[in-house]
């Protein structure tokens, strides 16, 4: 028997069963990654290639890169509570500060005092290195981008599985591409005469697109690992990348300790909190 499914809005974001569910305003994105993912490693393994290795790894990767495309789109990315528009006649906001302990280059302790911003949108002080999206309209603490491949913010909650995520896609274009071509080379020997054609039309072009798509898609998705490595390494979020510091105020004094700090990040207070009620529309729909 099906349980009742609760449908809630917070700002562009739906959630489905009591906030376990996030799908994204860019869900159809988020459903043609899906696709291009699961048709493209199925072509792979069960038509083209004739690589036995290439296709068990293709398989594993498809399936992790499937795993984590998921966790990422469909995961709270640590939504800010929004709260009620104050009354007109109430005083302006104070400014807030929050401070955060960070390691210098020299090694010693230092504690760096940041302004926590008001957000007029959501009617609430920003989260720690939160930003309001315009895309989701929503405060996303610990926010790294809007990615509209997974439909939804990166932040500090799902932001492991876009991790893992990345490095998945770039594991799986890379051993497509080995295995592409070596599986196109071994066409190629094995045909008597005009071999390029014979292998190309062998599988009907289908092939060679491949390895096509894997040479692009690898070198994108590739440079995208380095730079969130680099990123975890030192705690940074690629908001904080750009702003060009003067100096890390988020660094943890180590590689082990930033990359903690970054994957292993659990917001304070998110929309998970049972604190949906400011929620600006609220539908319950039985299946």
């Amino acid at each position: 028997m099906l349980q009742s499914l609760q449908h809630r809005r917070v700002g562009y974001i739906n959630t489905f069963r009591n906030g376990r569910i996030f799908i994204g305003p860019d869900w159809h994105l988020l459903l043609t990654s899906f696709v291009l993912i699961f048709v493209g490693s199925l072509l792979f393994i069960c038509y083209t290639n004739t690589i036995t290795a290439a296709r068990v790894f293709v398989s594993l990767f498809s399936v992790l890169s499937l795993v984590f495309l998921l966790l990422t789109g469909l995961r709270n990315p640590g939504i800010a509570p929004r709260d009620a528009p104050p009354p007109p006649e109430a005083s302006p906001r104070e400014h807030r500060f929050v401070e955060y302990s960070y390691r210098k280059a020299d090694g010693s302790a230092a504690v760096h005092k940041a302004e926590q911003k008001w957000c007029y949108c959501c009617n609430a002080y920003r989260p720690p290195r939160g930003i309001h999206c315009r895309f989701c309209d929503v405060c996303v603490t610990r926010r790294d981008h809007h990615c509209p491949w997974t439909g939804i913010c990166v932040g500090g909650c799902n932001y492991r599985s876009y991790f893992l995520l990345v490095w998945s896609c770039f594991g799986l274009n890379l051993t497509a591409f080995i295995g592409g071509v070596r599986s196109f080379a071994a066409r190629m020997h094995a045909a008597p005469s005009q071999r390029f054609r014979t292998a190309l039309v062998s599988t009907y072009g289908i092939e060679f697109v491949l390895i096509l798509f894997t040479v692009f898609w690898g070198l994108m998705v590739g440079m995208l690992a380095v730079y969130h490595s680099y990123l975890v390494s030192q705690n940074l979020t690629s908001g904080d990348g750009q702003r060009h510091m003067p100096e890390n105020v988020f660094h943890q004094g180590g590689l082990f300790a930033n990359a903690k700090a970054t994957l292993c990040f659990q917001a304070d207070e998110t929309i998970t909190n049972n604190r949906l009620d400011a929620a600006e529309e609220i539908v319950v729909t039985t299946l």
